[in-house]
Order: structure tokens, then sequence, then C-alpha cells
């Protein structure tokens, strides 16, 4: 028995001499069958195959011809049987007409909708807020190491501290009392309110259209509608972004512990933390700088997946034509071989002689 999942998976592995081979028998076997007429031969076989993609427009278009002259046709069937059936036959016309039109809007509509730089935006309004938080840091850091030779500088270090802690101890309060009084409860709020580290508020932020794609369609959605599912995606990231306030100002208390307690290097420790401060907004400047709206690489992939959308739906209105077209045009002809039967049995009623010359003839 021929092997042929080895031979189809021989292909596979080896695809540009499996192209080559069918290309070389193909032609070889087309020139045979062909008596010689290669060309028209492989020109007809062209057409045939463009016939696929450009049938369904012609359909498409003849049924628009069809129905604008319908009056005619409507005249001709008034007084028929099938009359129903007629008009049966133009709304499936219509009908399938109006579902391609749909089809296509809807796959413009969201090739268009993907290329709206929504991450982007979202992004670069955090990295901004961000950056505006890191700024506010460096100026009391040079300000700390300004003031780290004065003979007041424990007690300054000591009321930053306290201030510190007390502001770290707000937003952490201000939090918990937010997810106390919300209504909304789900794996994303409670993950954010147990959260410990920036790792999973961040996975949670970048992955939140995700999680809330199916809202509120979802089995895990019911009861929720368009306006609660955005309320509640807006909760979501509001008590994301509060978390990272919320790490910042501990690391922040935490540097102003350090800082009292090792009031002996406080100088030191000032030029540090000026240090690394200056090192994060640096950071989070070239992050900002590299968030663009404009960015080449990311709109080209944005417009090839744009237009891999609109490819889709293009072939989706093609076979959806085929497949409607078929079922159409079979009632179509059932509805023309009963026009016909009608006709036929019309004429022969009236070539019929009447029933008084009948009995005559007997």
């Amino acid at each position: 028995m021929p092997d042929f999942a080895g031979s189809w998976a021989f292909l596979f592995e080896h695809p540009l001499v499996g192209i080559a081979v069918f290309v070389v028998v193909s032609l070889g076997v087309l020139l045979v069958l062909s008596g010689g007429a290669l060309g028209d031969t492989i020109g007809g076989m062209l057409r045939v195959a463009v016939g696929f993609f450009t049938a369904p427009f012609v359909f498409l278009r003849d049924a628009l011809t069809g129905m604008r002259k319908s009056d005619e046709d409507v005249q001709r069937y008034r007084r028929s049987r099938i009359f129903m059936m007629f008009r049966w036959s133009q709304l499936l016309y219509l009908g399938l007409l109006v579902w391609c039109l749909l089809m296509l809007s809807s796959g413009v509509t969201t090739s268009l909708i993907s290329l709206w730089p929504r991450y982007e935006i979202e992004q670069g309004r955090v990295l901004d807020e961000q950056i505006a938080s890191l700024e506010g840091q460096v100026a009391s850091a040079n300000e700390a190491v300004a003031a780290a030779g004065a003979p007041e500088y424990r007690e300054t270090l000591l009321t930053q501290r306290n201030e510190a802690r007390s502001a770290y101890q707000r937003q952490v309060q201000s939090n918990a009392d937010l997810v106390q009084s919300t209504t909304f409860s789900g794996p994303a709020i409670s993950q954010l309110a147990n959260a410990r580290s920036t790792y999973t508020v961040e996975s949670i932020r970048n992955n939140i259209d995700g999680y809330m794609s199916g809202c509120p369609r979802g089995y895990n959605w019911r009861g929720m509608t368009i306006e609660s599912c955005n309320q509640y995606r807006a909760f979501v990231l509001d008590l994301a972004n509060r978390k990272l306030r919320e790490f910042s100002l501990e690391n922040a208390a935490i540097e102003a512990d350090r800082a009292y307690r090792e009031a002996d290097s406080a100088a030191q420790a000032a030029a540090a933390n000026l240090a690394s401060l200056e090192a994060q907004l640096q950071q989070a400047r070239e992050q900002r700088a590299a968030v663009s709206l404009f960015d080449p690489e990311v709109w080209t992939q944005r417009i090839a997946g744009a237009g891999a959308g609109l490819l889709t739906t293009l072939l989706s209105v093609i076979f959806t034509v085929w497949l409607g077209a078929t079922f159409v045009s079979f009632f179509s002809w059932l509805t023309l071989m009963m026009r016909g039967l009608e006709l036929l049995l019309t004429n022969k009623l009236k070539e019929a002689p009447p029933p008084d010359e009948e009995e005559a003839t007997a």
C-alpha cells in the first residue's frame, strides 16, 4: 500500500524540491494533454482560478441589475400562481446583498479601529505621571543633599521619614477603602488589592484588554452591560495606578527611614538616593521617548494587521456569495421551472377544443 503520509511529510520537509518537481510534472502533463497548446491551457486555467474571485461580484452586479429592472418581471408574475415564490426569490437576492454589505462594513470598521494607537496613548499617560513624580522626588533629593551638612540635618531626616511613612500609610488606607467601597469584584481586583510587586500590577494593566474581551457577553460577566464593563475597566486601571503610587511611596518611606538610621553618612545616602532617582528619571524619559504614536515599525505592523483583516473579510464575502448564490440560484431555477410548467399547461388548455365540439365530433 502506498505511503501517502510519508510522501506528504517529504514534501513539507523539502518544500523547494517538492515545488520544483510539482511545477515540472505539471508543465509536462499539461503539455501532453493540451496537444502543444500549453500557453492557451495555462491561460484558461488562470481565468478559471481568477473567476473564483470575480464571479461573486459579477453575481452581485447582475442581482442589482435584476432588482433595478424588477418592475417588468412583477407585471409578468402578478397574475401567476407562483407570484409569492417570485417575490421570495427577489428577497433572497436582496438579503444576500445586504448581508455581504454588513460583513464588509464590519471588517472595514474592525480594521480602522485596529489602527488607533490605544496602547501607546495609555502607556504615554502613565509614563508622564511617573516622570512628573520622579522629577518631584529628584528636586527633593537635591534639597536633601544641600541640607546634608546643616546642624538640623537629623531633625530634617526624622521629619522626612515621618512624612514618608504617613504618605505611604495614607495611600495604603486609601487603596483599601477604595476596594472596600466598590461594588465591583473579580480576580483582577483581588490580585491588585493583594499585589506585592509592580510586576503583578503591570501584568494586569497590560493584559486588561484581553481580560475584558468577553465583557459583557461572557459567562463570567453575566449581569454586566457595556457601560458597566467600561466602568469596571476604568476602576481596574485606576486601582493599578494607585498600587503603583503605593509602591512608590513605600520605596520612598524605606529610603527615608534608611537615611535617618544612617545619619552619620547622611550626605553619602542623600547623594546615592539622588543618583538613583536621576537614573530612574532618565530611564522613564527614555521609555517615554520610545513610546511614539508615529513609530514606523509599529505602524507597519498595524497596517499589515489591518490589511490582513480586510483580506480576510473580502475572502469571507466571496465564500458567502458563493454559498448564498448557489442556494438563491437553485430557488430561482425552481421558480422558473414552475413558471414554465404553468405557461405550458396554460397554452395546452388554450389549444384544447371546447367540450361542445368534442361531443359533436363524437
